[in-house]
């Protein structure tokens, strides 16, 4: 199979229709296929420091030398970041990347240089954001406002969920007229650079407006009140 990046020699011999009389093989030729960058054309490291990227090693015949070149940007406003023989290049920066591959010696033509270019890879490094702090005014009746709310940091996005279809991408937020249906789990997650954060959650509770009722009874000069209130903790008579 032909390998990006690689060199390939060959040869030419001249031979009859029967075999019975052949050419000397020719001098050699080479050719080689346009290099690649082994991650592809995006990808992305969370680790707030870099990445290795790196090109199929080519094995070359004697006499020949390849040298991998690592470009940073895009046509001419790309810059040399790295010349040497080692297959791989490791890089700090957000950007796009490509890697050029070039062959001299002496039996390449008398020692010319030839040179191929990779397609350009993006690579994104940023580092993963902490979990977000999360706040509410839980818990609170039904018929109230919920409140949610975690603290902004800039280049962050946020990406809320709850019950009763819930999602929001806002740091404060404000639930009008709550039912029931909005007491439940609320989580929410950040991405700053592609990266993301780990999941934090939190527990809201909704409870019922509580209903104020009594029974009387009356026996001789004796009147009995009974408590007969529901969803309620406490009592002012």
């Amino acid at each position: 199979n032909i390998v990006s990046g690689k060199m390939y020699r060959y040869y030419v011999r001249a031979t009859t229709d029967c075999n019975s009389c052949n050419s000397v093989y020719s001098q050699p030729n080479y050719f080689h296929i346009v290099p690649e960058i082994l991650q592809g054309t995006s990808v992305s490291v969370c680790n707030g420091t870099g990445l290795t990227l790196t090109t199929p090693q080519i094995t070359v015949p004697n006499g020949v030398i390849v040298t991998y070149q690592w470009y940073k940007g895009l046509n001419s406003n790309s810059t040399l970041i790295s010349s040497q023989t080692s297959n791989s290049c490791y890089v700090t920066q957000s950007g796009y990347y490509y890697v050029k591959t070039t062959f001299t010696g002496s039996s390449l033509c008398g020692g010319a240089v030839t040179t191929d270019q990779s397609l350009y890879t993006y690579v994104n490094i940023g580092t993963t954001p902490a979990a977000p702090i999360l706040n509410s005014n839980s818990p609170v009746c039904v018929g109230n406002s919920l409140t949610l709310s975690t603290p902004y940091i800039n280049g962050n996005l946020y990406y809320w969920t709850g019950p009763n279809g819930f999602s929001s991408n806002n740091t404060s937020i404000s639930i009008q007229t709550v039912t029931s249906a909005s007491a439940g789990t609320y989580s929410c997650y950040v991405l700053n650079s592609g990266c993301q954060s780990s999941v934090s959650s939190m527990n809201v509770t909704i409870n019922p407006v509580p209903t104020a009722s009594f029974t009387t009874n009356v026996v001789g000069n004796t009147v009995t009140f009974t408590n007969t209130s529901t969803n309620a903790t406490s009592y002012n008579w």
